[in-house]
């Protein structure tokens, strides 16, 4: 998918919120054991730290460092 800010190459994957806020790139699993130094070595990245539990598809663009977020499940 193309990002509509720069053009650039969008990345899927997964917007993770709980006891915190991650990116996760497409077909990273997630669980209990996942730690901060897990998600960045996959790629992943920490958003935030907000207290509500949901999953999104979320896309990356690395070229001007945007996330997109679409509806929350």
């Amino acid at each position: 998918m193309e990002c509509p800010y720069c053009h650039g190459e969008l990345e899927p994957g997964t917007h993770i919120s709980g006891h915190g806020s991650y990116w996760l790139p497409k077909g990273m699993r997630w669980g209990l054991t996942l730690t901060n130094r897990k998600i960045k070595e996959k790629g992943g990245f920490i958003v935030g730290q907000p207290k509500t539990w949901y999953e999104a598809e979320a896309w990356y663009c690395q070229t001007c460092n945007r996330l997109t977020i679409f509806n929350a499940k």
